[in-house]
Parts: C-alpha cells; sequence; structure tokens
C-alpha cells in the first residue's frame, strides 16, 4: 500500500518560493510566449522552437557561424547544430566554407527559409505586441535595458566559469605529465 506524501507546511524563516525568483518568473514567461508557437507555427510549418530561434537570427545575421548562433539564440552549440541539420535537410538554410577559414562553415537563410520566416515574423510580433501591451514607453524601454544587461551579466559569468575549467584541465593535464 503507497503512502501519500504530506504537503510540506510553510515555516517562519522558510527561504522564498522558488516561484517567487526572477528567473523562474522569466523562464515562466518565456513558455508561455512561446506556448502557441507549437500548434499555430510548429506543426503547420514542420518547424521545431530552436529551428525558428536559429532562423530569427539568420534573419538577423546571414552568414552566421554555429557557434555564432548559438551565443545570439543561447541555445546550445548541440541544439544550434541539429536545428541547421534539420533546416538545411527540408531546404530552409544553406551551408558555405568560409572564404577566408576553409574551416569554418557559414549558415544562411535559403529563399524558403527567408519566405518562412517573414510568414511566421508577423505572428511572433502579434504575439510581442500582446506580451509588452501593459507596459507603457518607459517600461518597455526599462525591461529592454534589464534584459541586457542579465543577459551580459550571464555571458560574462560563462565565460568565467568556461575559462576556469579550461585552467583546471590545463593544470590537471600538466600535473599528470610530471
Amino acid at each position: 500500500m503507497r503512502r501519500r506524501a504530506k504537503p510540506r507546511q510553510e515555516t517562519a524563516g522558510a527561504p522564498p518560493s522558488l516561484g517567487r525568483s526572477v528567473v523562474f518568473r522569466l523562464i515562466r514567461l518565456v513558455n508561455l510566449a512561446a506556448r502557441p508557437f507549437a500548434e499555430r507555427i510548429g506543426r503547420p510549418h514542420r518547424l521545431t522552437l530552436p529551428e525558428w530561434r536559429v532562423l530569427v537570427v539568420l534573419a538577423a545575421r546571414p552568414g552566421s557561424t554555429g557557434a555564432e548562433i548559438a551565443y545570439e539564440s543561447g541555445l546550445d552549440k548541440m541544439a544550434v547544430s541539429r536545428a541547421i541539420a534539420a533546416l538545411e535537410g527540408a531546404g530552409r538554410a544553406v551551408r558555405a566554407r568560409d572564404a577566408a577559414d576553409r574551416r569554418m562553415e557559414r549558415i544562411a537563410l535559403s529563399a524558403e527559409g527567408d519566405a518562412l520566416y517573414r510568414l511566421i515574423a508577423k505572428s511572433a510580433r502579434r504575439r510581442e505586441d500582446v506580451l509588452m501591451s501593459r507596459l507603457g514607453q518607459a517600461e518597455r524601454r526599462a525591461l529592454g535595458l534589464a534584459v541586457d544587461k542579465m543577459i551580459d551579466a550571464l555571458v560574462a559569468a560563462d565565460h568565467l566559469d568556461a575559462g576556469a575549467r579550461r585552467g583546471a584541465r590545463r593544470l590537471g593535464a600538466a600535473t599528470k605529465n610530471r
């Protein structure tokens, strides 16, 4: 016989609920904003959310590398790689070797990818209008600045973390070679 777990009771001095965390609320906001994507856009156009995010970056920055797309979208490199492969397979993106560095590939939207982006962008702008409808101009500007500052903080923290991991690996390798 299974016992039912009892819900935890709030106690004085307990840490604040994660649900009140700004990060958690931002994740919730993104999830709510993206919720209609699958039904209205993804299924009809056979497009995943990561593929859409790659399309958005490529529309703004044609000829980006996978690493640049990952940076601009916030997606991890594997998600970007899979999205690029799917877009290319569907004829929505094209790859070309970089003329200056033949090891590097540049990705751009095909004519079909650009047409799809333009079609979906209208719906995305309407969704953003709904999202921003309760904010005045000053609040919109302040929100934009705050979001940019938070992105910069996380990019800098991730850069520092990556540098520390590389340094630890180098130290470990040097220690092994002694």
